[in-house]
């Protein structure tokens, strides 16, 4: 080191030695040579640093005196040690065992520092009945609060108190308050986890979290999840409170771009996952037609390579599966409870919560923080639509183009240039085509009268035809759930699927499949029961009666109840607006024909959490 600092700074020969500044410097050489791993201090408190740094001048001031370190020559120098460093003056014997304990540790430093582990009393004074008395009432502890602490020592003395009772000799003694929030204090945080939350949470809590997943490309890797919006919406019409909505979002963890959502009062199911899905391969076009205030187009859609999920059940569908291999988008899941391992929608997530849902009058935050005036329910402004408008434009003029906070990522930026780099997989999907993969895929039996499900009837030319041709038999068919207008059927000989309409076409394509599962519930007729369709559709008018009625006179029914009307009337309009767009014709489909796939992605070295 001494060479590096001459080379360094070299001192011309003209120039005039200091010679004492010279003589100090070199010994502050020498120290720092003979020191080593003297960074370690850092790892101290300044009062323990100042103790090390004590031992070693006093070390280093006994190895100038006397050359060596040992009892003899310690005696020698006492009267000199005392004189130096007066009351601070350890033993001989403390002198020694310091230096012995530098050497042996190859003079590093931090042997030096005191060690206070082994000071101090390591056994528990208190008989092993109250050691396990005292245990048992601090795992009653789930907070700091001294209420809570004085609930556990009382609970501490009722079991000594009891424990007396039952003996006539050598009764035991509980320990004080103070020194019972003492051993309290002394839990670690993990150990203090533990009560509060249980073990399994306290793992989560402090688990080590390591790297995001490396990706190279957009849609290379995007994750998907749903979270119950902290916001209340009303009812355009009435102003009538109608609940929280569900949010399903996909995001991409290379550029963080969100490229699909679903928005509505429909909680996870397969139904909402397959809209956000669907939302994310398409163009979005729409965005600007519709939504005005938005400036910046919506650039994201495509075909993810690989969708990761938590465990929720509504992934677990085959019917998913099946909609995903057609698409040949792989599917993973992370273990239970692990939502770390999709940090990317979880800080998204987070980002709607803080910057948009906050601003809103009807944000559920206001409720927790004291303020005793604020209802957010009662308090609720934005209905459906306008929450969407103001939706579209965050994510297309704030999200999407707005930087991390390290300043390295704007997820429009990244996402161009990633099209750049690396050709993104063909979509060029008809909106149908799509309905077609996501359909819920059914078995039923063909007969004269066509196909019945859910005590709907299907029937056309075609059906019939088939009928004449094999006689009653077992087909494949497929179900929109947003829609029950027509379900498409498969011809096995020529390997398509045809469109079928039902016979109550005017009822069937106002509906989706949860709200006419809702209209079976209400006509009260069990399932395996005949229903007419006659009932069904005075069912499904019932409920609108009920609706209109609601409208007119403001209800003060529970939120709850409010949402699922609000659910209803959602799938009114999405049944409404599939129905405008098809036709009362036979199609046919052949998804081996279809563009609904690209070449095959080797993922064989791919790790699927």
């Amino acid at each position: 080191m001494s060479d590096f600092i001459d080379i360094l700074y070299e001192i011309p020969p003209d120039i005039i030695h200091d010679t004492e500044a010279d003589l100090r410097r070199a010994e502050q050489r020498k120290n720092l040579s003979s020191v080593k791993n003297i960074g370690s201090l850092d790892a101290y408190s300044p009062e323990i640093q100042d103790t090390i740094l004590f031992r070693l001048a006093l070390i280093e001031f006994c190895l100038e005196r006397c050359g060596k370190i040992s009892h003899g020559s310690l005696r020698a120098i006492r009267n000199e040690i005392s004189k130096k460093f007066v009351d601070d003056a350890p033993s001989n014997q403390t002198i020694v065992k310091w230096f012995n304990r530098y050497v042996e540790s190859g003079k590093k430093i931090d042997s030096l520092a005191p060690s206070f582990k082994k000071s101090g009393n390591r056994k528990s004074r208190y008989p092993e009945i109250i050691e396990s008395y005292i245990e048992d009432s601090i795992k009653l502890i789930k907070d700091d609060e001294p209420g809570a602490v004085s609930f556990a020592y009382s609970h501490l003395c009722n079991l000594v108190f009891n424990y007396n009772k039952e003996i006539t000799e050598n009764k035991i003694k509980s320990p004080s308050l103070q020194a019972f929030w003492k051993r309290y204090k002394k839990l670690s945080p993990h150990e203090k986890e533990i009560n509060k939350s249980g073990i399994f949470a306290a793992g989560k809590k402090f688990k080590h979290i390591g790297t995001i997943i490396e990706t190279t490309r957009a849609l290379e890797r995007v994750e998907i999840d749903h979270t119950k919006l902290d916001l209340f919406l009303i009812d355009s019409e009435t102003n009538e409170t109608l609940g929280r909505p569900w949010i399903t979002s996909l995001c991409d963890v290379h550029t963080r771009s969100v490229v699909g959502f679903y928005l509505g009062f429909t909680p996870p199911s397969y139904a909402s996952v397959a809209r956000a899905i669907k939302h994310s391969i398409l163009p979005k076009d729409y965005v600007q037609k519709k939504y005005t205030n938005v400036k910046t187009p919506w650039i994201c859609h495509g075909k993810p390579e690989l969708i990761v999920s938590d465990n929720g059940k509504e992934f677990d569908s085959n019917d998913l599966k099946l909609a995903l291999n057609e698409l040949l988008i792989n599917f993973g899941k992370n273990p239970v409870a692990t939502p770390y391992l999709k940090p990317i929608i979880e800080r998204y997530f987070g980002a709607l919560n803080t910057q948009l849902l906050r601003r809103a009058p009807g944000h559920t935050l206001a409720a927790n923080i004291g303020n005793l005036d604020y209802d957010p329910a009662r308090h609720a402004v934005l209905d459906m639509d306008t929450f969407l408008n103001i939706f579209h434009i965050w994510i297309c003029d704030i999200y999407q183009v707005k930087s991390d906070a390290r300043k390295t990522r704007v997820p429009n930026m990244t996402w161009e240039k990633s099209l750049e780099e690396y050709e993104q997989r063909p979509v060029d999907y008809d909106p149908e085509v799509l309905d077609l993969v996501f359909c819920l895929t059914k078995e039923g039996k063909l007969t004269r009268e066509g196909i019945t499900f859910r005590y709907l009837t299907y029937s056309n030319d075609a059906t019939a035809e088939l009928v004449g041709k094999y006689g009653s038999h077992q087909v494949t068919y497929k179900v929109d759930p947003d829609y029950l207008g027509h379900v498409y059927v498969l011809n096995k000989s020529e390997g398509k699927f045809f469109r079928v309409n039902c016979k109550n076409f005017e009822y069937a394509s106002r509906v989706t499949l949860h709200q006419h599962n809702h209209n079976l519930k209400v006509t009260g007729e069990a399932v395996d029961n005949y229903v007419s369709e006659y009932d069904i559709s005075e069912a499904e008018n019932r409920i609108f009666e009920i609706i209109d009625d609601a409208k007119k006179n403001k209800s003060s029914k529970s939120i709850a109840s409010k949402s699922k009307k609000a659910r209803l009337a959602e799938d009114s309009k999405l049944a409404l607006q599939k129905s405008a767009i098809y036709e009362k014709d036979t199609k046919e489909y052949n998804l081996d024909e279809l563009d609904v796939s690209s070449d095959v992605i080797d993922n064989s070295d791919w790790q699927v959490l």
